[in-house]
């Protein structure tokens, strides 16, 4: 009896990230069956299929002779890193002197790099202003958005692009007659 041989390797990329399928992340094209020095008939196969999650996934690869043996060829991992995902379509506007840093965010947040379908929710943030003092085009940053729902573990979130917006310096009241004048108890 001659022993059914298998030759070559299963090609995976370097630094594989969520949203592919197992299909696209494997190539399975450089493996042979081999027995008696001659090319077996059949194919090879995963045992998974889909688009597999972020982090360490299993798979196994079988031969599937033509005959209709099934062969387990060899089992490994990836190790597939979370998909980037970005915020955009928010603004803020300019506001007047308070006395805090708080900004009012405004715009239609969305999800850039979610895949469709997946359950991947936004938890709303918060945005400040550089400084709480009048001033044109001060920085406003934004923190605390995150992700939530069932595929959040498969993205990694990064807060939005800082943008800029004005403090306005508080109306001036040291001429007071006019309200005092307007007041009902006048």
């Amino acid at each position: 009896l001659c022993a059914l041989e298998f030759r070559g390797e299963v090609s995976q990329p370097a630094e594989p990230v969520y949203g592919a399928d197992w299909a696209e992340l494997l190539d399975l094209s450089a493996l042979k069956a081999v027995m008696d020095g001659e090319a077996v008939d059949g194919s090879f196969s995963l045992d998974v299929s889909g688009r597999p999650g972020a982090g360490r996934q299993g798979y196994t690869v079988y031969f599937n002779a033509a005959g209709g043996d099934r062969y387990e060829v060899c089992t490994g991992e990836l190790d597939i890193a979370p998909r980037p995902v970005c915020i955009t379509g928010l603004s803020v506007p300019d506001k007047i002197y308070d006395g805090g840093n708080g900004a009012v965010i405004t715009g239609a947040p969305v999800l850039d790099g979610v895949i469709a379908g997946d359950g991947a929710v936004l938890i709303p943030g918060t945005a400040q202003f550089a400084t709480a003092l009048p001033a044109q085009n001060i920085a406003v940053s934004f923190s605390g958005f995150a992700l939530s729902g069932a595929a959040a573990a498969n993205y990694v979130l990064t807060q939005p692009e800082p943008v800029t917006a004005d403090i306005l310096p508080c109306p001036d009241f040291s001429d007071l007659s006019a309200v005092v004048q307007s007041s009902p108890e006048g």
